[in-house]
């Protein structure tokens, strides 16, 4: 059986229960895309129950965009961080947010977060703690560049684009910085798109945290905090590395270079409603709840795996989901019943498949 079909097992053998201290646009969905997997979600945001509620959980999604739940999130990572549950962080509108930003570095603070997923706007955002959209929700700033601008080395773009990046760029320049170029560098990059520049976000940022980072769009940009063994070492010796009895040609989806995973599929359905990535954070949180608490203080290469598991059904089920409703002729609002229909049916049928 693949790894991701044995984690969504444990899910609905486990029934994880997930706290979500989420925004008010989305808390349905997060709710219905917990259940749909087989998860059990919690929404309590109030101060006075967070803690207890959260020491009887199995992981916490905290969403920024419920930015009236502040002072309970901050309550809620403390107790995660001593029950020793994952901590998903999802950064929603800090690409046009400072006050979000700086709240997201307090509650980083407080916790070693186990994922942060978040579009480009809002990853960029952090690495390079600036703006980057007008607005808390959009992402049109940030283009992915191609294959050929990541060199086989694992150093991210040429030299032409170090130069376009504020002359830095190297690996070696962020390990020493932890970030790239001056503010006036970064807005002009954002804005102009150039090209790397996602995938160094996303590296510095899983660096500053600790935290295995995701940047969602078209293709899934993950980075882990320990880039440097990830790009010298081969998959080869990462299996050997592994703890987990998966399986190891389920490892990654997509291609790596220098550390980074990338993950392409999915529909452009899933940017006409809101919520897809909320929800993609809350079902984070539950592949996340099932992995071996050794794994989650000491291995981001069997947390990476998760991930991909995680990101590569979201897209999968997207993709099915879309095929359906454009065979209907259904519209946005279809398509959102449609995907957590097809999220439920997907994983029973598969797990039904395999028993």
């Amino acid at each position: 059986m693949e790894y991701s079909k044995r984690i969504e097992e444990k899910i609905h053998e486990n029934r994880p229960i997930v706290q979500c201290i989420t925004n008010v646009v989305t808390v349905n969905d997060c709710a219905n895309a917990l259940l749909a997997i087989g998860a059990s979600p919690t929404m309590a945001h109030h101060v006075a129950e967070v803690e207890e509620i959260q020491a009887g959980c199995d992981a916490l999604v905290c969403n920024l965009g419920a930015t009236e739940n502040y002072e309970a999130m901050l309550l809620a990572v403390k107790q995660a961080s001593v029950s020793g549950h994952p901590i998903v962080i999802d950064p929603v509108g800090c690409g046009g947010s400072s006050f979000r930003r700086d709240f997201f570095w307090k509650l980083n603070k407080l916790c070693k977060p186990t994922c942060i997923r978040g579009n480009y706007s809002e990853i960029m955002a952090l690495a390079y703690d600036t703006y980057t959209v007008t607005g808390v929700d959009a992402d049109r700033y940030v283009v992915l560049d191609t294959d050929a601008d990541v060199d086989r080395s694992g150093s991210q773009g040429t030299d032409s684009d170090a130069s376009r990046h504020g002359g830095q760029g190297t690996e070696s320049d962020v390990n020493r910085h932890g970030e790239l170029g001056t503010e006036s560098d970064v807005n002009r990059q954002v804005r102009s798109g150039s090209r790397g520049s996602i995938e160094e976000a996303a590296m510095i940022l899983a660096r500053k945290t600790g935290a295995v980072v995701v940047a969602s769009g078209e293709v899934d940009i993950v980075a882990t905090p320990d880039m440097r063994w990830m790009s010298e070492c081969t998959w080869a010796d990462a299996d050997k590395k592994m703890t987990s009895t998966s399986d190891k040609s389920e490892l990654v989806v997509g291609s790596i270079t220098g550390g980074i995973n990338r993950i392409a599929g999915g529909d452009s359905m899933m940017s006409r409603i809101t919520g897809m990535g909320c929800m993609e954070s809350a079902v984070l949180g539950a592949y996340l709840a099932v992995v071996d608490r050794d794994d989650l203080d000491n291995n981001h290469v069997n947390i990476m795996e998760v991930i991909v598991s995680c990101l590569k059904r979201f897209k999968s089920v997207g993709e099915d989901a879309a095929r359906l409703t454009r065979d209907e002729r259904g519209g946005s609002m279809s398509f959102a019943n449609r995907f957590i229909d097809m999220l439920y049916t997907d994983i029973a049928s598969d797990l039904s498949t395999n028993n």
